[in-house]
């Protein structure tokens, strides 16, 4: 039995990812978010601080504000045309309140993902944030409960 497939009769939809961590210039991702023209704009951890010392609060805590804003008016910025996924980093938890799963989820097209898995544009994510990673046992109940169900992985 022979097969025979022309290269015009295959049809290939291509998905574009952009991936970002630990962001220091939001304002230059906009920019690469309208290069690219991304399906989906994967956002892998440290995204509201750097991991700057806390003692540096006082003299970095304007800085450190502006940073967070940008980052949720990045959110909105890629969600318009882009799917936006996203995991938390090991200094999202560095401030309580930067990071809130809540409001990144409250952002239309915006999806924290830490610790779940999801679907977008036929790809199944597993978001793998710093709460999954810090224990080996918990990572491996992960692997095995979603072993063979991923296809795309995204961890800080």
């Amino acid at each position: 039995m022979y097969i025979f497939m022309s290269v015009e009769s295959i049809s290939v939809e291509v998905t574009k990812m952009l991936v970002f961590s630990d962001v220091e210039m939001w304002k230059v991702c906009e920019k690469l978010v309208d290069e690219f023209r991304p399906d989906i704009v994967v956002l892998a951890g440290d995204l509201v601080w750097d991991g700057g010392l806390s003692f540096w609060l006082k003299q970095y805590g304007i800085e450190r504000e502006e940073h967070v804003s940008e980052f949720y008016g990045f959110l909105e910025y890629a969600s318009r045309n882009s799917n936006v996924l996203v995991v938390k980093g090991n200094h999202d938890v560095d401030f309580k309140g930067d990071y809130s799963v809540e409001r990144i989820n409250s952002i239309p097209g915006c999806r924290e993902i830490s610790g779940r898995i999801v679907e977008v544009k036929g790809l199944r994510f597993l978001g793998l944030g710093t709460d999954e990673l810090a224990s080996l046992r918990r990572l491996k109940l992960l692997i095995e409960k979603f072993k063979g169900k991923v296809d795309v992985a995204v961890m800080h």
